[in-house]
């Protein structure tokens, strides 16, 4: 179980970095402006969530699978 949380959890940054790196001439073009920028913030702020949530996600379930 561990296994595939860890594999899940590198699988998902992996895409995201792809992604991120496909899109990264767009962005810089879009983020010439303020509304652009107040975007990318947003973008920022998901992707950190997403990747703390992981976290968490990684950290209660490893322990409880443990006890089973």
């Amino acid at each position: 179980m561990a296994l595939v949380v860890i594999t899940s959890f590198w699988l998902g940054t992996t895409v995201w970095i792809l992604l991120f790196g496909t899109f990264s001439i767009k962005i810089r073009m879009f983020i010439k402006t303020s509304n652009g920028l107040k975007n990318l913030k947003i973008c920022g702020m998901l992707l950190i969530s997403i990747g703390i949530n992981y976290m968490i996600l990684t950290l209660t379930i490893v322990p409880l699978t443990k006890l089973l």
